[in-house]
């Protein structure tokens, strides 16, 4: 059985149908950790396959839970990623360059492995073989829709629900592993305008925040600092997301500068005061919040 992502999972040590008795699953943990560097205790060394409708019962751990490749396969209505038009695509193309490969392994270990080695504890995860073989031999398909793509607004919105609303719906996105990344960046989008709404000032057609004022508030502190890389990199998914719908957010001498649609930024800059004066401040966790005020934000709920 081929994987969604090309590894062989009927020719793992972990797959149930190899992993029958407490010795098979002793040798795949022994195995795994010696070869492949991975540590995974005996009794967790049992998977039924990404494709099984039910992969995690009997409590097993594997496949991944949050395996994009797995999720985005599924999800799109394909058998593996090589049925998708857009294979190898950049989001997926690191896991195509896998670090599993025989001589890769070899240095690992210091020493040549055996044939029965290789075709163990090697071969099944060579799954960039595995795909360009498929490659024009099985049909490229039409995937699910990820998104419906549509805004439904009623009459009366004000500008800064059309935006936010605008921003949650994600119609750009074509693959589910890319739907899941643009996720990530927008619950951190929503919070950074909430921030700048919540401590901002509009002077003229800006909306500015003072860093001496907010230096110890989390994620300005980090950003400041530059001492978290994942703060670093998320700043500058949120920066690349709103100049997508037109705001422009600039970052120099101790002030944050948000320009572009005039009447987003005015009601912003309103509306996260009103909702935190009638229902409480929102508590900053990370990249995002948690209060009253913050959900009916979010949901453009005003």
């Amino acid at each position: 059985m081929i994987g969604n992502c090309g590894n062989n999972c009927s020719a793992c040590p972990a797959y149930y149908t190899n992993a029958i008795t407490d010795v098979d699953k002793q040798n795949c943990s022994t195995g795994w950790e010696e070869f492949l560097g991975l540590k995974f205790k005996e009794d967790d060394c049992h998977c039924y396959g990404c494709k099984d409708k039910d992969p995690w019962k009997d409590d097993s751990v594997l496949p991944k839970k949050d395996c994009l490749v797995r999720k985005c396969v599924n999800n799109s209505g394909f058998k593996t990623c090589a049925n998708c038009a857009d294979y190898k695509c950049n989001h997926v193309d690191t896991l195509y360059q896998s670090r599993f490969t025989r001589s890769w392994v070899e240095d690992r270990v210091d020493r040549q492995l055996t044939d029965e080695e290789y075709e163990t504890f090697v071969k099944p995860y060579e799954n960039w073989k595995k795909m360009d073989q498929l490659i024009g031999h099985v049909p490229i398909l039409d995937r699910n829709p990820v998104y419906a793509g549509n805004v439904k607004m009623r009459e009366g919105n004000k500008p800064l629900q059309i935006f936010l609303r605008a921003l949650r719906t994600a119609s750009r996105a074509t693959t589910y592993i890319e739907k899941e990344k643009i996720n990530k960046s927008q619950v951190a989008a929503l919070a950074f305008l909430y921030l700048m709404g919540r401590d901002g000032k509009m002077i003229e057609d800006e909306l500015i925040v003072e860093f001496p004022n907010v230096m110890e508030k989390k994620p300005y502190s980090n950003i400041l600092r530059q001492r978290d890389a994942e703060s670093q990199k998320t700043l500058v998914d949120v920066v690349e997301v709103l100049n997508e719908y037109d705001l422009t957010i600039s970052i120099e001498d101790f002030t944050i500068k948000a320009t572009g649609r005039r009447a987003v930024l005015n009601e912003l800059n309103t509306t996260v005061k009103h909702l935190e004066a009638e229902f409480g401040l929102s508590n900053c966790i990370g990249w995002d919040f948690e209060g009253k005020a913050y959900k009916r934000f979010k949901k453009a709920n005003f």
